[in-house]
């Protein structure tokens, strides 16, 4: 045994031979830890992207979540046509159009005529003006006058959802066919 160990087996330890076999041992140990940490922060680096990809996913979801309840809290009106006059004749044409909160409660709804190009015609005078209303009828015209050429008018609906975002809805009166737009947040 002696033969193979050499001065290894010696005692007293002879501190040359000891302090190699510690340098040599301290070099393997040290290139094992080198490999070692290389394949940890290698998985390091694959768990954050990992983890990056998820909060990406997750603030989607946020935002997807956050526009869905924002969804469900505009105001949403829907307009339908009740009676209509006589569309042969030449002159102005009476007829009923009601239109109704869907979804959810509103603020500060008011209604103006426009023109054709949405400007408000007169800002002072308001179809509608009420500070809440709750889903379903909110205000039914008998009677409009078409302020456009072939018998068009324009409706401008703004109203506040609960949390105090404003939008507008225009209502556009193309006789026999009254159609709405979808609301839109207005901004500023």
């Amino acid at each position: 045994m002696e033969n193979i160990l050499g001065d290894l087996s010696c005692y007293p330890f002879k501190s040359e031979v000891w302090g190699t076999v510690f340098d040599f041992s301290t070099v393997v140990l040290g290139v094992f830890s080198l490999f070692y940490l290389r394949k940890t922060f290698g998985e390091q680096s694959k768990f954050n992207k990992v983890q990056i990809a998820l909060n990406q996913n997750q603030d989607l979801l946020n935002k997807l979540l956050l526009t869905k309840e924002r969804l469900s809290l505009r105001p949403l009106f829907l307009v339908r046509m009740v009676g209509l006059g006589n569309l042969e004749k030449e002159v102005q044409h009476e007829f009923r159009f009601e239109l109704h909160l869907g979804n959810a409660s509103a603020m500060n709804i008011k209604i103006w005529r426009t023109d054709y190009h949405g400007k408000i015609v007169n800002p002072e005078i308001k179809l509608l003006d009420e500070e809440l209303l709750m889903p379903g009828l909110v205000f039914s015209h008998s009677y409009i006058k078409p302020t456009g050429i072939g018998n068009r008018d324009l409706l401008l609906i703004k109203a506040c959802d609960e949390t105090g975002l404003e939008y507008q809805q225009y209502v556009r009166l193309v006789l026999p066919r009254i159609s709405i737009t979808m609301p839109k947040l207005v901004e500023g």
